[in-house]
């Protein structure tokens, strides 16, 4: 059951049930093919010299030189943005 915002890589999935507390709509989360597609595309810019990281700045500017599309579907990445999602594509990995 999904608690709070959706992160990069996912979407929320409606499951058809609602919640006992709120009365909402429970959703899950389910892979976004397009977006984690950009995730394996960030964390390979990021690794490509394994003698030193690519810094994120370099990293968006990399993304919008390729036209790669945001979750808003601009081509205007920022360093913070794949900072965030470098961080929260961990932590999901780490269960």
């Amino acid at each position: 059951i999904l608690v709070g915002s959706v992160p990069f890589g996912f979407d929320a999935v409606p499951t058809g049930k609602k919640s006992d507390k709120s009365g909402r709509e429970e959703k899950v989360l389910v892979p976004n093919k397009y977006e984690q597609s950009i995730i394996a595309r960030i964390k390979e810019l990021r690794n490509a010299n394994p003698n030193k990281l690519l810094s994120f700045q370099k990293i968006a500017l990399q993304l919008e030189k390729e036209g790669v599309k945001t979750r808003k579907g601009t081509t205007n990445w920022h360093a913070t943005s794949i900072e965030r999602i470098l961080k929260s594509s961990h932590q999901d990995a780490m269960g």
